[in-house]
């Protein structure tokens, strides 16, 4: 197929295709997910956001939803996290005083990323998909990532700071639910602290709310 064909693909094609998805029983959460791609391409087609959006919300209401378990960690559990050195920690550090996803966690570079400002410092990485986020940062985590860098690079093993931190989860007696479990703890701790759903989905770097929802449960 020539690639100016594609334009084919209008809204009745997108409404007849996720029919297609809901009626064979796929999950809420995949077409969601299929719904988030296809608008990042919309203006290579005839089929247009705000048709994506009722293809949501109308899955929303019929599809099934899958039976997530929480994957937040409990704070007396992260509390006595004690990774094996200094740079594994900061890592952990980082995750659970940030939010970071370990891709942000584990490389750092001084340089660019870590930002003086006359009431402190922040922090810049990319979220998934390429955006850039802004975080504060306390001195004392700042000092630490320093302190583990070389040439201006903060650089961990993803495989040995995961080893490490499901080494300790379950030495404490808590329940493996991977790197990630990190920013779901992350998200829970906002939401108790009182800062609103929405407050939290933005700090988070979420383009929308409900995605925040698998965080809080």
């Amino acid at each position: 197929m020539r690639w100016g064909s594609y334009p084919t693909i209008d809204n009745n094609i997108i409404q007849m295709y996720f029919l297609g998805k809901i009626a064979d029983g796929v999950s809420y959460k995949s077409i969601s997910n299929q719904v988030s791609h296809l608008s990042k391409v919309k203006d290579e087609f005839q089929y247009t956001k705000d048709q994506l959006e009722r293809v949501r919300f109308s899955a929303n209401g019929v599809a099934k939803k899958q039976n997530l378990q929480p994957r937040a960690y409990k704070q007396t559990l992260l509390d006595k996290i004690k990774l094996e050195n200094s740079k594994l920690q900061t890592t952990f550090e980082l995750q659970r005083e940030l939010g970071l996803r370990i891709s942000a966690a584990i490389s750092i570079n001084l340089n660019n990323q870590l930002h003086k400002h006359q009431d402190g410092y922040t922090l810049t990485f990319k979220e998934k998909g390429g955006k850039i986020s802004e975080k504060n940062i306390s001195i004392e985590l700042v000092n630490k990532i320093k302190e583990n860098s070389k040439d201006g690079l903060f650089n961990v093993s993803q495989s040995t700071y995961t080893k490490s931190l499901k080494k300790e989860v379950i030495r404490n007696g808590g329940k493996w639910t991977g790197t990630h479990g990190m920013r779901h703890s992350y998200a829970q701790n906002r939401l108790e602290e009182g800062y609103s759903k929405q407050n939290v989905s933005e700090n988070m770097g979420h383009i929308r709310e409900e995605v925040t929802d698998t965080y809080l449960r």
